[in-house]
């Protein structure tokens, strides 16, 4: 019989292991907590600087090797279990992916007590008196701080000022850093590996091929033809098959808003759409983004990010819509944002979200008997609290759910979809528990999404 879950007094928050039990306490509910990643000291008396939204946020490393992202502690199992998702081969058999991530979560936290917390010292808890559900996440940094409205741009612009340096609620663990390690600059400056390799056409002669080693072409049809040979999905739509996949390398932990922009710029030059000029060559790295970035800022186009932030240059702070907006804004590309929020009484920010997504496709839709619609629309920029994706589809279920179906910049395309896109096997061979399998690491729906009370999406 497996042993009874134990409830945290203070949240919904429970567990079987009454360890973990005291250490989420101590993590969560403790004030002074020995481990939280806080604003630094220096820059706590720097002059304007603010607190973060969230003093209590707690950062733990990622266990999985190569990752080398900070991950929020409450983030932990989803992030952990989505990394599975993406080791998935052809092969293996199916595996029980929620006590696999639940076990991987245990051990990174109970290494981060050990080696931040002498065993002889015992924890001290704050009283509490009452319970409280889990809030829902909201954006730490929304569109609305540098786009107000025309008629109170003023005002708002001032109070902006007064609100000062954001910190690491808005900006993630690094957001005080005037300058990442030299090895990773390094590393992003010089960018994936690339190998030009020989491959027979279809008539026969040789074609030269670039593989770059965080790029992955041709995903978008594969997922096309996974949603058409799922017998569960009634309707499927896909964005423009010149998508990449762009995902981050090794160690260098996460930069999702800086590879969800190169997603976005792979549609841009693979269908010379609107600006593909302004992309010759490969997509533009992590640090030409950056640069980019800041001439936008230096040209007046939501140059209040520069204020927020203290400047990206050569950092690791995050970013979100406001600075991707600001660099295809300094381009003059088109671009539009949609702000989507929690309503009461209506509709939730994640159910906003799946109709929002499923109008966008639905305006290009050519046969409407056809259960996989496969269109020439743009991929969808998703801003999510603390995390960025980029959309390239949906899929609609015949139990009446749906799903978006995303590109993760923190997550490798997986052994599974590698070998299929090679042509090792064919998406209509595998089993229905298979093909589940593959696109676990490629759908997000209510489960994922509703622990979300806003969202914002770049078109």
């Amino acid at each position: 019989m497996a042993p009874e879950d134990l409830h945290c007094p203070f949240c919904p928050f429970s567990d079987p292991d009454s360890y973990f039990l005291a250490l989420h306490v101590e993590e969560v509910h403790t004030e002074d907590s020995p481990f939280a990643v806080r604003d630094s000291p220096s820059a706590a008396s720097a002059p304007s600087a603010a607190p973060s939204q969230d003093g209590g946020d707690v950062y733990v490393e990622c266990p999985e090797e190569e990752c080398g992202e900070q991950v929020l502690i409450t983030d932990l199992n989803e992030h952990l279990d989505l990394h599975l998702a993406s080791q998935v081969t052809i092969e293996e058999p199916q595996h029980s992916y929620s006590n696999m991530s639940v076990t991987g979560a245990r051990h990174v936290l109970k290494e981060h007590h050990s080696s931040t917390r002498s065993p002889e010292t015992p924890p001290q808890y704050t009283s509490h008196t009452e319970a409280s559900p889990k809030p829902k996440k909201s954006l730490a940094r929304s569109i609305f701080s540098v786009r107000p409205k025309s008629a109170v741009k003023a005002r708002v612009s001032q109070k902006q000022k007064e609100l000062g340096r954001l910190g690491t609620a808005e900006l993630g663990p690094y957001a005080w850093e005037e300058r990442m390690p030299r090895w990773l600059f390094q590393q992003l400056q010089r960018g994936a590996d690339v190998q030009v390799v020989n491959r027979t056409g279809r008539d026969g002669a040789l074609v030269k091929h670039t593989i770059i080693e965080n790029e992955t072409p041709g995903i978008v049809p594969m997922l096309a033809k996974l949603s058409e040979h799922d017998s569960s999905v009634e309707r499927a739509w896909y964005c423009h098959p010149s998508t990449r996949h762009v995902f981050k390398m090794k160690h260098e932990g996460g930069f999702c808003g800086y590879r969800n922009i190169q997603m976005l710029i792979s549609f841009i030059q693979g269908a010379k759409a609107e600006g593909h000029a302004k992309f010759p060559g490969g997509v533009p790295g992590v640090i030409d983004l950056q640069d980019m970035i800041e001439d936008a800022w230096d040209k007046g186009i939501n140059d209040i990010g520069r204020f927020q932030t203290g400047g990206i240059r050569g950092t690791r702070k995050y970013i979100g819509t406001p600075d991707a907006l600001a660099l295809y804004t300094s381009l003059s590309i088109d671009t539009d944002v949609a702000v989507l929020t929690d309503c009461p009484g209506w509709l939730q920010a994640h159910e906003q979200l799946l109709a929002y997504v499923s109008n966008y496709f639905n305006q290009s839709a050519t046969a409407v008997d056809q259960q996989t619609q496969k269109t020439l629309l743009a991929p969808l920029y998703l801003q999510q609290p603390g995390h960025s994706l980029t959309i390239v589809g949906f899929e609609r279920h015949r139990d009446g759910s749906s799903n978006v179906v995303v590109l993760d910049p923190s997550y490798e395309t997986s052994s599974a979809m590698r070998a299929l896109l090679a042509g090792k096997k064919s998406s209509r061979s595998l089993n229905s528990g298979r093909r589940n399998e593959v696109m676990r690491a490629y759908r997000r729906g209510e489960r994922h999404l509703d622990r979300h009370r806003e969202f914002e999406i770049l078109r």
